[in-house]
């Protein structure tokens, strides 16, 4: 069963039409079909030594499922497929239009350079942080703008600048409870509820 769902795995990665994507839909199909006793095939603790119940069935379990792991990738697999999600960059894909399958060049190229970029000037203030992002997507920009130009569409940033400060003003009102944004005269305990600023830090306390 085990190698039969590897090969069906690989065999995903070929699809690149809809005719394939449908061969391969009746191809998982037939999997289910083939190999049901084997993915409803149970364990029962009675019948296994402790020291041979995986770790992850040991608290408050009667029973698991024998082949749990290929169970678990098979229904993956399956609920993927009806719900339209494993082929949506061919369904999706206009005439002549060929749609990535995964968002790995999304993650490695850009993702994760800002991300990193980020971690390296973790200092900055949010919106210091927003046009460090700005400005790193633009210089990676295969056909960039003029920037004098797109400073000047945004108003030399002010704009921005001023919904940054509304935002951070009804920030501290919210918390506070002024208008003026100084802390509360008395106040009972340390707010519990959620709150987003980057200055709250939940966690014990030492």
């Amino acid at each position: 069963m085990g190698k039969a769902l590897r090969r069906l795995s690989f065999e995903l990665l070929a699809v690149d039409n809809l005719d394939k994507a449908a061969e391969w839909t009746v191809k998982l199909q037939q999997f289910g079909t083939v190999f049901s006793t084997q993915l409803k095939a149970r364990t029962y603790v009675k019948d296994v030594p402790f020291d041979q119940i995986p770790k992850s069935k040991r608290r408050n379990k009667k029973w698991w499922y024998t082949h749990y792991t290929h169970r678990g990738i098979y229904l993956q697999l399956k609920k993927m497929s009806q719900q339209g999600h494993l082929f949506a960059y061919l369904a999706e894909a206009k005439e002549g239009q060929r749609l990535e399958r995964t968002t790995n060049k999304l993650e490695g190229a850009v993702n994760s350079q800002i991300k990193k970029l980020m971690h390296t000037h973790r200092g900055l203030r949010d919106e210091q942080q927003r046009i460090a992002c700005d400005w790193w997507l633009h210089l990676h920009t295969q056909l960039p703008d003029d920037p004098v130009e797109i400073a000047r569409q945004q108003n030399w940033g002010q704009d921005a600048l001023a919904k940054a400060q509304t935002l951070a003003n009804q920030e501290k009102q919210a918390t506070s409870g002024h208008e003026d944004g100084r802390p509360a005269t008395y106040d009972s305990a340390i707010d519990t509820a959620y709150n987003h600023s980057m200055g709250i830090r939940k966690g014990r306390m030492r």
